[in-house]
């Protein structure tokens, strides 16, 4: 029996979806067709393979494609950069893949073929349903935006707030300080409706924990759409390895595939390891994070090439102490970029000397005092802000 509650928030969303299923055999297909009827989605197209569906794609244009990627004999890689490089009508519509594969090595192969989701077989009829409510809200919302040629108010207030909706919540960011002695505070500003600014942390096993903070060029609909896409990569594959550059090569990988010429990300990636009490990262062509111990302030290098800029790139781990009462800080380069109007709050070296200053009253006088700097220039951010503290608080005892 279907659950009511989901079918409820599917209803609205599916009467008019369409989906496109490619591969698979006659069993799987039966009980995904048999699942996505029940919840009331309108149109299933089923095609053999990746050739019968790239030409049932010219006339097509579905909400979601689900491929099932146990059917070997199909070349997914190719499918999907045609998907993603070909006609523009294609390019937004999210593609999940269903899988027996349990292993995480094997998982990993996945994303190759830049998949926005997974479900499992054997299909769990909640999993499917909830994988259906999130990505035909981000397909049918992509969709009304890239039809209107001035989007509503309306429909950038829906897709700003859904972007907010991929950065950490204040359960997330307390879970963080619970679980992990970690204490988070961030600053999040688009410059425009939609931003290409994101940020996120992820609580993995073994005491450690992800953070990522990450800047599209430009602004708008598509760079909010590689925003949506950057997340969804991260929540599949992220735990899989230990080493922030390996994750950096696969995902520049990924978004070179996808990403049209001359667009990118900058990108910090780093694992904090309260066990060890160290932080390993990695970097992609964004400024320099700070690691603050008391009084003492030391640049770590985050340079490397842009993420998506060139088809094969290589970045370094680097690891370092992370100890109780250390803090790292990471954030985008509107911090210290001069505006249209030729002002800045600080320059590399006007911050790194405020931090110094303010280290002597903790990470939370560098956070306020920061905050308190943008308030009272009441500047101008030409591009979006983000400003990620973590510090390492000593461990709670029993």
């Amino acid at each position: 029996m279907k659950d009511s509650t989901l079918s409820s928030k599917l209803t609205s969303l599916s009467d008019k979806t369409t989906m496109l299923t490619i591969g698979g055999d006659e069993v799987s297909n039966a009980v995904l067709r048999t699942i996505l009827l029940d919840y009331g989605v309108k149109e299933i197209i089923s095609a053999i393979d990746e050739i019968d569906a790239l030409e049932k794609l010219e006339t097509l244009v579905p909400d979601l494609i689900f491929i099932d990627v146990s059917f070997s004999n199909m070349n997914w890689l190719e499918f999907c950069t045609n998907l993603y490089k070909g006609d523009s009508k294609t390019q937004s519509i999210p593609v999940i893949a269903v899988t027996n594969m349990a292993k995480g090595d094997e998982r990993v192969k996945m994303l190759k073929i830049n998949v926005a989701g997974v479900i499992h077989k054997p299909i769990s009829p909640i999993d499917l349903a909830n994988c259906i409510n999130l990505y035909l809200q981000k397909s049918h919302l992509i969709k009304r935006l890239e039809e209107c040629a001035e989007p509503t108010v309306l429909d950038l207030e829906i897709a700003r707030n859904l972007q907010y909706t991929l950065l950490p919540d204040d359960d997330l960011v307390q879970a963080c300080k619970e679980n992990y002695n970690v204490e988070i505070r961030h600053i999040y500003q688009a410059s425009q409706a939609l931003g290409g600014d994101y940020w996120t942390v992820q609580q993995l096993p073994n005491g450690k924990l992800m953070v990522c903070v990450a800047d599209f060029a430009g602004h708008g609909v598509s760079v909010a759409l590689d925003t949506f896409r950057l997340d969804n990569y991260l929540k599949e594959f992220v735990n899989y390895t230990d080493s922030p550059a390996q994750i950096l090569e696969n995902m520049n990988d990924n978004f070179y595939r996808i990403l049209p010429t001359g667009q990118y990300l900058t990108c910090f990636f780093g694992i904090i390891d309260t066990v060890n009490n160290t932080v390993t990262y990695a970097g992609a062509a964004v400024p320099p994070a700070l690691l603050i111990n008391a009084t003492e302030v030391s640049v770590l290098d985050c340079s490397g090439t842009p993420i998506g800029a060139y088809p094969k790139s290589k970045y370094e781990d680097k690891t370092v102490p992370f100890t109780v009462g250390s803090s790292l800080m990471v954030y985008s380069d509107a911090l210290v970029e001069i505006n249209s109007y030729n002002k800045s709050i600080f320059t590399a070296d006007s911050l790194l000397q405020k931090i110094q200053e303010w280290s002597v009253g903790g990470s939370q006088a560098i956070y306020d005092g920061i905050v308190e700097c943008i308030k009272k220039e009441n500047h101008h951010f030409d591009d979006d802000l983000t400003l990620v503290l973590l510090e390492m608080n000593p461990k709670h005892i029993a």
